[in-house]
């Protein structure tokens, strides 16, 4: 009876799967020939919604999108609705870490405990500066699964470089 109810819902999963490819392999598709279609056949209608020849802005003044033509992993950094409310928040609740502190202190042990903070629940921003040592001769391709090592905490990710501005 187990087996069965198990290779039912594999099935039913994999079907869920299999169709979930298929419209996102369509989404692209259409997606991209949409696009083509409105930049080609209304060059002008896409100038006056920027409203870039009416006003005359440079680039730098004109208001853009900021979730337009980021990579895909950006669109799923969380935003605050209120940075300053935060950490506001943040302070009135560290006299209730301060006693889980004190307790911790008492330990004979060395204890490391890590856990997510009340805001961190979706995808976060790094930067880190990396140099490379006269060494080395490994090439680190851009996207590729790394482990990081920061303090104690690790995690892998796939990070993507750019240049250092400062």
């Amino acid at each position: 009876d187990f087996d069965e109810d198990h290779q039912e819902m594999m099935t039913d999963y994999t079907d869920d799967l299999k169709s979930t490819k298929l419209d996102q392999q369509e989404n692209e598709e259409d997606g991209d020939e949409e696009e083509m279609d409105g930049l080609f056949m209304n060059r002008d209608n896409y100038d006056e919604k920027t409203d870039l020849e009416e006003d005359k802005q440079t680039f730098r003044t004109t208001k853009l999108d900021p979730k337009e033509n980021l990579p895909y992993d950006y669109g799923r950094i969380y935003q605050f609705p209120s940075f300053r409310t935060l950490i506001k928040q943040i302070e009135s609740e560290q006299e209730y870490n301060q006693h889980k502190q004190d307790h911790a202190q008492e330990l004979a042990h060395l204890l490391f405990v890590k856990g997510l903070l009340p805001h961190e629940q979706c995808l976060s921003v790094l930067n880190i500066v990396l140099n490379r040592t006269n060494d080395s001769e490994i090439i680190v391709k851009s996207k590729e699964r790394l482990i990081f090592h920061v303090g104690f905490h690790h995690f892998s990710n796939s990070p993507i470089y750019s240049q250092h501005s400062n």
